[in-house]
């Protein structure tokens, strides 16, 4: 029950800090654990930031987050001027989501287990909300 609780106010302040990323982390009882990420962001200014036609974009950027040997979908729609890529991915333990873990704002994740008690920590490395030619395409 602390596991739902701590997910839900991970996803509250998320979702407080208008960020136009979803990420949605569900730890199963037998330790598996799924993944579902919904990335927005308005179609003409993905078009603009990376130079691409939409379709283009949408799989080059996904392409950036290829995590090796797990199996990912993703699907996309445009919906009043702006495109949703949803992609979603599995598991089998919190050790393979710790080793499979890829993303260019966070660094490594660990993983400590405490009886019923599952703690994540994942360091930040990348600020976000700058106002320069470096930040990310999704700032």
């Amino acid at each position: 029950m602390k596991r739902i609780k701590k997910i839900v106010l991970l996803f509250i302040i998320l979702i407080v800090s208008g960020c136009s990323v979803e990420y949605n982390l569900t730890i199963n009882r037998d330790s598996s654990v799924n993944e579902k990420i919904v990335a927005k962001e308005y179609t003409n200014r993905l078009k603009t930031n990376t130079g691409l036609d939409e379709k283009s974009a949408v799989n080059y950027l996904y392409s950036l987050f290829e995590r090796g040997n797990l199996k990912t979908n993703m699907s996309y729609i445009s919906k009043d001027g702006a495109t949703i890529a949803t992609v979603t991915g599995s598991h089998n333990s919190l050790e393979d989501y710790a080793e499979n873990f890829n993303s260019d704002v966070f660094d490594r994740v660990q993983v400590d287990e405490d009886g019923d008690l599952v703690t994540l920590t994942i360091e930040q490395t990348t600020e976000l909300g700058k106002d320069s030619s470096m930040s990310l395409i999704y700032d």
